[in-house]
């Protein structure tokens, strides 16, 4: 009778059957634990777990979307004057793909060489070679205003170049300088990048692709 009475409150309450489940569950263990038979053992108590996974079905969570609010309050959290690289980095990912509408597969492809981000009084331009919104495959360029206050994409993206010293411009053909978003690690002295320069060789990758 217990376990019909949860399966009604979950479905009054359009959660799935992991209620259910979970009571019986609960009620196993605290048997098991005092040396006797379970009650969840009895017919009855299987068919109110098996009605739990045939019938309900939980409702879709509404996510509300971000707002600036919301990428303000993580730079004033982790992006102040003393923030981490690692810290830092990551504000500076959130604020520069939400003011620039850019999935997380642009963001990796973003390069920190000067010719294809470039930073103005205004604004920076950001060139990606490619895009799933390219559909010419000709690359595209984000302009991001320079708003200032504390989550300005433009001003976490220049605290970042320099706070982990960036190479922005090749010393030769074949150097690569490589992705604003890359691999940190911690040292003695603090936070570095773990690689600063790649080689058309061996070039920096974005996350998640390899070497064909």
């Amino acid at each position: 009778m217990y376990l019909m009475h949860v399966y009604q409150t979950a479905q009054a309450d359009e959660v799935g059957p992991g209620r259910v489940a979970g009571a019986s569950a609960a009620i196993a263990c605290h048997f098991f634990l005092a040396g006797r038979p379970s009650p969840t053992e009895h017919p009855a108590c299987n068919l109110v777990r098996d009605l739990g996974r045939r019938t309900l079905q939980g409702k879709k969570l509404h996510r509300e979307s971000m707002q600036p609010e919301h990428v303000r309050m993580l730079a004033a959290h982790f992006a102040g004057p003393d923030a981490s690289l690692p810290d830092l980095m990551m504000v500076a990912a959130i604020s520069v793909m939400f003011a620039g509408f850019l999935r997380f597969n642009d963001l990796a492809h973003i390069s920190v060489k000067s010719d294809l981000l470039t930073l103005h009084d205004t604004h920076m331009a950001i060139t990606l070679p490619r895009s799933k919104t390219d559909q010419e495959g000709k690359g595209q360029t984000i302009r991001i205003a320079r708003v200032g206050g504390v989550a300005c994409p433009v001003g976490l993206t220049e605290r970042l170049l320099a706070l982990g010293n960036y190479v922005r411009v090749p010393s030769s053909p074949v150097e690569d300088v490589g992705p604003l978003l890359r691999r940190v690690k911690a040292t003695q002295q603090g936070h570095q990048l773990q690689q600063r320069t790649g080689s058309v060789q061996s070039p920096f990758l974005p996350h998640g692709e390899k070497v064909e």
